[in-house]
Protein backbone atom coordinates (compact mmCIF):
# COMPACT_ATOMS: atom_id res chain seq x y z
CA UNK A 1 0.00 0.00 0.00
CA UNK A 2 3.08 2.19 0.83
CA UNK A 3 4.34 1.86 -2.66
CA UNK A 4 1.42 2.61 -4.40
CA UNK A 5 1.17 6.08 -2.09
CA UNK A 6 4.63 7.03 -3.23
CA UNK A 7 4.20 5.89 -6.74
CA UNK A 8 0.66 8.53 -6.64
CA UNK A 9 2.85 10.96 -5.17
CA UNK A 10 5.72 10.50 -7.95
CA UNK A 11 3.25 11.27 -10.40
CA UNK A 12 1.51 13.97 -8.90
CA UNK A 13 4.85 15.88 -8.30
CA UNK A 14 5.91 15.19 -12.08
CA UNK A 15 2.45 16.44 -13.07
CA UNK A 16 2.81 19.38 -11.22
CA UNK A 17 6.24 19.87 -12.71
CA UNK A 18 5.22 19.61 -16.03
CA UNK A 19 2.25 22.08 -15.46
CA UNK A 20 4.64 24.62 -14.18
CA UNK A 21 7.13 23.88 -16.89
CA UNK A 22 3.89 24.84 -19.57
CA UNK A 23 3.09 27.73 -17.35
CA UNK A 24 6.60 29.51 -17.30
CA UNK A 25 6.56 28.97 -20.88
CA UNK A 26 3.48 30.37 -21.77
CA UNK A 27 3.66 33.23 -24.36
CA UNK A 28 1.38 34.99 -26.01
CA UNK A 29 1.80 36.50 -29.94
CA UNK A 30 2.50 40.37 -29.82
CA UNK A 31 2.75 42.67 -32.97
CA UNK A 32 4.91 45.32 -33.11
CA UNK A 33 5.08 48.41 -35.20
CA UNK A 34 8.46 49.26 -36.76
CA UNK A 35 8.60 52.23 -39.27
CA UNK A 36 11.14 51.69 -41.64
CA UNK A 37 14.21 53.82 -41.49
CA UNK A 38 17.03 54.75 -44.23
CA UNK A 39 19.72 51.53 -45.01
CA UNK A 40 17.32 49.17 -43.19
CA UNK A 41 16.19 45.98 -45.31
CA UNK A 42 14.00 43.26 -44.66
CA UNK A 43 16.51 40.87 -43.47
CA UNK A 44 18.27 43.46 -40.97
CA UNK A 45 14.45 44.28 -39.59
CA UNK A 46 14.15 40.70 -39.40
CA UNK A 47 17.13 40.17 -37.05
CA UNK A 48 16.54 43.12 -35.15
CA UNK A 49 13.59 41.99 -33.90
CA UNK A 50 14.82 37.69 -33.55
CA UNK A 51 12.22 36.76 -36.38
CA UNK A 52 12.28 35.68 -39.90
CA UNK A 53 11.90 37.40 -42.96
CA UNK A 54 9.17 35.06 -44.11
CA UNK A 55 7.27 35.87 -40.60
CA UNK A 56 7.43 39.80 -41.23
CA UNK A 57 5.97 39.04 -44.85
CA UNK A 58 3.25 36.54 -43.93
CA UNK A 59 1.51 39.74 -42.37
CA UNK A 60 3.17 42.19 -44.14
CA UNK A 61 1.91 41.24 -47.70
CA UNK A 62 2.52 44.45 -49.30
CA UNK A 63 6.65 44.15 -48.46
CA UNK A 64 7.16 41.41 -50.76
CA UNK A 65 8.04 43.42 -53.76
CA UNK A 66 10.03 46.30 -51.78
CA UNK A 67 10.05 48.64 -48.68
CA UNK A 68 10.19 52.23 -48.51
CA UNK A 69 11.75 54.76 -45.21
CA UNK A 70 8.31 55.55 -43.67
CA UNK A 71 6.39 52.26 -44.47
CA UNK A 72 5.17 50.66 -41.41
CA UNK A 73 5.36 47.40 -40.82
CA UNK A 74 3.81 44.57 -38.37
CA UNK A 75 6.36 42.88 -36.51
CA UNK A 76 5.36 40.01 -34.65
CA UNK A 77 7.15 39.35 -31.09
CA UNK A 78 6.44 37.08 -28.06
CA UNK A 79 5.97 38.31 -24.74
CA UNK A 80 5.91 35.98 -21.61
CA UNK A 81 3.25 35.26 -19.37
CA UNK A 82 5.80 34.41 -16.17
CA UNK A 83 9.18 34.98 -16.08
CA UNK A 84 10.32 34.33 -12.18
CA UNK A 85 11.28 31.27 -11.04
CA UNK A 86 8.12 28.64 -9.85
CA UNK A 87 8.18 26.79 -6.46
CA UNK A 88 6.37 23.71 -6.36
CA UNK A 89 5.96 20.85 -3.65
CA UNK A 90 9.27 18.50 -2.16
CA UNK A 91 10.74 21.98 -2.83
CA UNK A 92 11.24 21.24 -6.04
CA UNK A 93 12.16 24.97 -8.08
CA UNK A 94 11.45 25.55 -11.54
CA UNK A 95 13.41 28.30 -13.12
CA UNK A 96 11.73 30.09 -15.95
CA UNK A 97 12.61 29.96 -19.68
CA UNK A 98 15.60 32.08 -20.53
CA UNK A 99 14.16 32.91 -24.09
CA UNK A 100 12.20 35.73 -22.72
CA UNK A 101 11.50 39.36 -23.35
CA UNK A 102 9.53 41.41 -20.86
CA UNK A 103 9.02 45.22 -21.35
CA UNK A 104 10.56 46.94 -18.06
CA UNK A 105 10.63 51.11 -18.19
CA UNK A 106 13.87 53.04 -17.80
CA UNK A 107 13.94 56.41 -15.20
CA UNK A 108 12.75 58.75 -18.38
CA UNK A 109 9.58 56.17 -18.66
CA UNK A 110 10.13 55.02 -21.96
CA UNK A 111 9.35 51.32 -23.24
CA UNK A 112 12.77 49.09 -22.99
CA UNK A 113 13.00 45.55 -24.17
CA UNK A 114 15.31 43.25 -22.29
CA UNK A 115 16.38 40.60 -24.04
CA UNK A 116 18.29 36.62 -23.04
CA UNK A 117 21.26 37.79 -22.42
CA UNK A 118 20.06 40.79 -19.88
CA UNK A 119 20.95 43.77 -22.38
CA UNK A 120 18.70 46.28 -22.60
CA UNK A 121 17.59 47.88 -26.08
CA UNK A 122 15.43 50.88 -26.74
CA UNK A 123 12.02 49.07 -28.52
CA UNK A 124 9.45 50.81 -30.24
CA UNK A 125 11.04 54.29 -30.89
CA UNK A 126 11.27 55.32 -34.58
CA UNK A 127 11.00 58.39 -36.52
CA UNK A 128 9.70 58.75 -40.11
CA UNK A 129 12.73 60.80 -41.67
CA UNK A 130 14.43 59.93 -44.58
CA UNK A 131 12.95 59.56 -48.25
CA UNK A 132 12.35 56.49 -50.63
CA UNK A 133 14.06 53.65 -49.62
CA UNK A 134 14.68 50.82 -52.02
CA UNK A 135 15.66 47.18 -52.05
CA UNK A 136 19.21 46.14 -51.71
CA UNK A 137 21.67 46.26 -48.81
CA UNK A 138 22.34 48.41 -46.74
CA UNK A 139 25.19 49.92 -48.55
CA UNK A 140 23.57 49.83 -52.03
CA UNK A 141 20.23 50.53 -52.59
CA UNK A 142 18.51 49.28 -55.93
CA UNK A 143 15.13 49.26 -57.73
CA UNK A 144 13.50 49.44 -61.09
CA UNK A 145 11.66 52.76 -61.72
CA UNK A 146 9.09 53.79 -64.91
CA UNK A 147 9.80 56.70 -66.40
CA UNK A 148 7.61 58.92 -68.94
CA UNK A 149 8.79 62.20 -69.84
CA UNK A 150 7.75 64.98 -72.20
CA UNK A 151 9.03 68.23 -73.95
CA UNK A 152 10.78 70.09 -76.92
CA UNK A 153 13.04 69.01 -78.94
CA UNK A 154 15.08 70.44 -82.78
CA UNK A 155 18.16 70.20 -84.65
CA UNK A 156 21.58 71.45 -84.58
CA UNK A 157 22.22 72.58 -88.30
CA UNK A 158 24.30 74.42 -90.33
CA UNK A 159 22.22 75.82 -93.06
CA UNK A 160 18.92 76.88 -91.59
CA UNK A 161 16.57 76.38 -88.80
CA UNK A 162 13.12 74.26 -88.72
CA UNK A 163 10.51 74.75 -85.68
CA UNK A 164 11.04 72.47 -83.10
CA UNK A 165 8.21 69.42 -81.73
CA UNK A 166 7.47 67.67 -79.08
CA UNK A 167 9.78 65.25 -77.68
CA UNK A 168 7.97 61.85 -75.16
CA UNK A 169 9.74 59.18 -73.79
CA UNK A 170 8.21 55.77 -72.26
CA UNK A 171 11.26 53.92 -70.28
CA UNK A 172 12.45 51.18 -67.83
CA UNK A 173 15.09 52.30 -65.51
CA UNK A 174 17.52 50.38 -63.00
CA UNK A 175 18.64 52.50 -60.18
CA UNK A 176 21.16 52.32 -57.71
CA UNK A 177 22.36 54.79 -54.74
CA UNK A 178 24.81 54.52 -52.64
CA UNK A 179 24.33 55.08 -48.87
CA UNK A 180 27.96 54.10 -47.48
CA UNK A 181 31.40 54.06 -49.42
CA UNK A 182 31.75 50.86 -51.40
CA UNK A 183 35.54 50.27 -52.60
CA UNK A 184 36.32 53.36 -54.56
CA UNK A 185 32.31 54.78 -54.76
CA UNK A 186 31.67 57.81 -52.70
CA UNK A 187 28.84 57.79 -50.19
CA UNK A 188 25.92 59.20 -52.03
CA UNK A 189 26.61 58.25 -55.62
CA UNK A 190 24.05 57.57 -57.86
CA UNK A 191 23.48 55.89 -61.01
CA UNK A 192 21.12 55.09 -63.50
CA UNK A 193 20.42 52.80 -66.38
CA UNK A 194 17.25 53.51 -68.94
CA UNK A 195 16.17 51.62 -71.16
CA UNK A 196 13.03 52.42 -73.51
CA UNK A 197 11.39 54.40 -76.51
CA UNK A 198 11.78 57.89 -77.43
CA UNK A 199 10.34 60.24 -79.90
CA UNK A 200 12.76 63.29 -81.11
CA UNK A 201 13.47 65.54 -84.11
CA UNK A 202 11.98 68.81 -85.55
CA UNK A 203 9.08 70.37 -87.25
CA UNK A 204 7.51 67.35 -89.50
CA UNK A 205 10.74 65.68 -89.44
CA UNK A 206 10.37 63.18 -86.64
CA UNK A 207 12.36 60.38 -85.63
CA UNK A 208 11.49 57.31 -83.60
CA UNK A 209 14.37 55.65 -81.68
CA UNK A 210 15.15 52.73 -79.15
CA UNK A 211 16.92 54.75 -76.45
CA UNK A 212 18.52 54.49 -73.94
CA UNK A 213 20.49 55.92 -71.30
CA UNK A 214 23.63 55.16 -69.49
CA UNK A 215 24.15 57.49 -66.72
CA UNK A 216 26.70 56.12 -64.03
CA UNK A 217 27.95 59.73 -63.21
CA UNK A 218 25.68 60.50 -60.01
CA UNK A 219 24.76 61.91 -56.95
CA UNK A 220 22.56 62.24 -54.24
CA UNK A 221 21.56 64.65 -51.76
CA UNK A 222 19.07 64.14 -48.92
CA UNK A 223 17.33 66.59 -47.74
CA UNK A 224 14.81 66.64 -44.74
CA UNK A 225 11.61 65.61 -46.61
CA UNK A 226 12.94 64.67 -50.15
CA UNK A 227 16.02 64.20 -52.32
CA UNK A 228 18.07 66.09 -54.90
CA UNK A 229 19.40 63.50 -57.95
CA UNK A 230 22.03 65.14 -60.04
CA UNK A 231 23.00 62.57 -63.25
CA UNK A 232 24.95 62.47 -66.39
CA UNK A 233 26.06 60.35 -68.62
CA UNK A 234 25.55 58.66 -72.50
CA UNK A 235 22.87 58.15 -74.86
CA UNK A 236 22.32 55.78 -77.03
CA UNK A 237 19.33 55.37 -79.94
CA UNK A 238 18.70 52.79 -82.48
CA UNK A 239 16.71 54.08 -85.52
CA UNK A 240 12.99 52.63 -85.60
CA UNK A 241 11.95 55.07 -88.58
CA UNK A 242 13.10 57.03 -91.31
CA UNK A 243 13.82 60.69 -92.15
CA UNK A 244 10.71 61.96 -94.17
CA UNK A 245 9.60 64.51 -96.31
CA UNK A 246 6.53 65.12 -98.56
CA UNK A 247 9.11 63.68 -101.78
CA UNK A 248 12.08 62.30 -100.23
CA UNK A 249 13.16 59.64 -97.23
CA UNK A 250 16.54 58.55 -95.90
CA UNK A 251 17.92 56.18 -93.41
CA UNK A 252 18.64 57.27 -90.24
CA UNK A 253 21.75 56.98 -88.22
CA UNK A 254 22.60 55.42 -84.98
CA UNK A 255 23.12 57.80 -82.37
CA UNK A 256 25.43 58.39 -79.58
CA UNK A 257 25.20 61.77 -77.29
CA UNK A 258 25.43 63.09 -73.98
CA UNK A 259 22.95 63.39 -71.51
CA UNK A 260 22.29 65.01 -67.60
CA UNK A 261 19.37 65.25 -65.54
CA UNK A 262 18.03 66.66 -62.46
CA UNK A 263 15.34 65.39 -59.78
CA UNK A 264 13.59 65.65 -56.75
CA UNK A 265 12.44 62.14 -55.27
CA UNK A 266 10.38 61.90 -52.55
CA UNK A 267 9.58 58.86 -51.67
CA UNK A 268 8.58 56.32 -54.53
CA UNK A 269 8.22 59.46 -56.92
CA UNK A 270 10.72 61.65 -58.65
CA UNK A 271 10.28 64.99 -60.69
CA UNK A 272 12.99 66.40 -62.98
CA UNK A 273 14.52 67.56 -65.98
CA UNK A 274 16.63 65.50 -68.77
CA UNK A 275 18.81 67.08 -71.56
CA UNK A 276 20.14 65.33 -74.52
CA UNK A 277 22.64 66.33 -77.10
CA UNK A 278 23.61 64.08 -80.07
CA UNK A 279 26.85 63.91 -81.87
CA UNK A 280 25.87 61.67 -84.31
CA UNK A 281 24.04 63.01 -87.46
CA UNK A 282 20.45 62.24 -87.97
CA UNK A 283 20.77 60.97 -91.16
CA UNK A 284 23.77 60.86 -93.45
CA UNK A 285 22.63 60.63 -96.57
CA UNK A 286 19.79 63.34 -96.53
CA UNK A 287 22.69 66.42 -97.21
CA UNK A 288 22.26 68.50 -94.11
CA UNK A 289 24.14 67.51 -91.18
CA UNK A 290 21.44 66.90 -88.37
CA UNK A 291 22.16 66.45 -84.72
CA UNK A 292 19.10 66.06 -82.31
CA UNK A 293 19.21 67.56 -78.72
CA UNK A 294 16.47 67.97 -76.65
CA UNK A 295 14.66 68.68 -73.24
CA UNK A 296 12.30 67.08 -71.43
CA UNK A 297 10.09 67.01 -67.79
CA UNK A 298 10.12 63.82 -66.68
CA UNK A 299 8.39 61.87 -63.64
CA UNK A 300 8.71 58.01 -62.41
CA UNK A 301 7.94 55.83 -60.06
CA UNK A 302 9.73 52.98 -58.25
CA UNK A 303 7.70 49.85 -58.44
CA UNK A 304 10.25 47.20 -57.48
CA UNK A 305 13.09 46.17 -55.74
CA UNK A 306 15.99 45.20 -57.73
Amino acid sequence: MKKVINALRQIAVTALLCLSLSVAAQTTAQVATHIVERGETLNSIAQKYGVTEQQILDINPDAAQFIYVGMELNIPTTKNVMTTPVEVDERIVVPASNNYQTNIKDDSGDNRISSPDNSIQTGLMFDNSGSEYYGGTSSVLTCFAIQAGIGYSNFIWDNGSVNGDISYLGEIAAQLYFEDNVGFIPQNWFSELGVGYMKMGAAKLGMNYAHARIYPLGYRVPLSNVDLVIKGGVSLGFPLSKLKTDSNSWKGNFQCGIGGGLSVDFNRFSIGCNVEYDFTEVSSSCGQKLNNIAVLGTISYKFAKL
